[in-house]
C-alpha cells in the first residue's frame, strides 16, 4: 500500500497551477453579433514601459466581423475567411483565442452593446518615428470595432 503523504506534494503542485478560469456566458453572449472594424491603433513602448509613439493604421476599416456562439467570420474586399474561437479566462481578463489559428489570443479591453476593444501584445516591432528607425520593447495592436 502507498503512502497517501507521498502524494500530497503532487496535489499541491496540480492545484496551484494557473488554470483558466470560467468565463461567464454574458461575455459570450454580448461578443456575439456583427462588428465592424473602425480603427486599429498600433502602441510602441521603449525599455522604461513608456508610451514611445502610437500609429493609426486605416486600411482595414470596415472589415466586418460576425461572431457567432463558436465561429468568427471575417469579411473584406479582399477575402473571406471563418474561424473557431474560444473565449478564456486567465487572471481575471478575458481572452478570444483561435485554435486553428496562430495569431495569438486577444485580451478583451472593453465590450459594450455597442463597442468592442481588444488587443495583443507584441514584441520587438520595428517602427519610424521622425526619420528615425526605432525598435519598441513592447508593443500592442489595439482594433476597435462598433456595431
Amino acid at each position: 500500500m502507498r503512502n497517501p503523504l507521498l502524494l500530497l506534494p503532487l496535489l499541491f503542485i496540480l492545484l496551484s497551477c494557473s488554470q483558466d478560469e470560467d468565463v461567464t456566458p454574458a461575455i459570450n453572449n454580448q461578443l456575439q453579433g456583427t462588428w465592424i472594424k473602425d480603427i486599429i491603433r498600433i502602441q510602441y513602448y521603449d525599455a522604461a514601459g513608456t508610451l514611445d509613439y502610437e500609429d493609426i493604421v486605416t486600411e482595414n476599416k470596415g472589415y466586418v466581423y460576425v461572431i457567432g456562439v463558436d465561429s468568427i467570420s471575417v469579411t473584406s474586399p479582399y477575402y473571406q475567411e471563418t474561424l473557431p474561437y474560444g473565449i478564456r479566462r486567465v487572471d481575471g481578463k478575458e481572452y478570444v483565442f483561435s485554435p486553428d489559428d496562430n495569431s495569438g489570443q486577444w485580451e478583451i479591453v472593453t465590450l459594450t452593446n455597442n463597442k468592442l476593444i481588444w488587443q495583443q501584445p507584441y514584441h520587438r516591432l520595428n517602427y519610424s518615428k521622425g526619420g528615425a528607425k526605432k525598435t519598441a520593447s513592447k508593443s500592442l495592436l489595439i482594433e476597435e470595432f462598433d456595431r
